[in-house]
């Protein structure tokens, strides 16, 4: 004979065992996602290499040029994590109806806390992952207008060692 309390110790596990099961599906998807940031900003990146070179050629510095498309990755960050909410948003609604459930009762919704957290994770995935494609920037020269096929902008070990060593909090050696 099984008592109440022996039934609700085992539904607790069973909530924790569901809960760090969809904990890893969450963060499996933002990897995912940051990887498809990466790709995207990388692509764009390849395709903006004459506008970064006229912009140089004009005056502007690599800090400029990298905020112009740091500003650009944000927008659109913002833009992706408002269709995230409103996705959201449309799932949480339907989850009761979907599932035939009767919760007159019970109030749910998305919690403010949640919607921050939501935002605040959108954007520093998008920025991080972004990272070291823009970092690419700096190495696009103004030459590269007038020999494209001869100055190519390839992998920086330097880029990819310091911002590895920054998200990391370590510092770097002198060179």
């Amino acid at each position: 004979m099984r008592s109440f309390k022996e039934a609700g110790d085992q539904l607790a596990r069973r909530l924790s065992r569901g809960e760090s099961y969809l904990s890893l599906a969450g963060f499996v998807i933002i990897i995912l996602g940051g990887v498809g940031v990466w790709s995207v900003v990388r692509v764009f990146v390849a395709q903006k290499l004459k506008s970064i070179a006229v912009l140089k050629c004009v005056g502007a510095t690599t800090r400029q040029v990298l905020a112009i498309y740091v500003v650009q990755v944000l927008a659109l960050s913002v833009v992706g994590c408002a269709l995230g909410l409103g996705l959201a948003r449309m799932v949480v609604a339907w989850i009761p109806v979907g599932l035939g459930l009767d919760v007159k009762d019970v109030e749910y919704g998305l919690t403010a806390s949640s919607v921050v957290q939501g935002i605040a994770i959108g954007l520093l995935v998008s920025v991080l992952f972004s990272l070291i494609p823009l970092l690419h920037l700096r190495l696009v020269r103004p030459l590269w207008l007038l020999r494209p096929e001869s100055v190519q902008p390839g992998p920086h070990r330097r880029s990819l060692r310091s911002v590895s060593r920054a998200s990391t909090g370590c510092s770097s050696p002198p060179e």
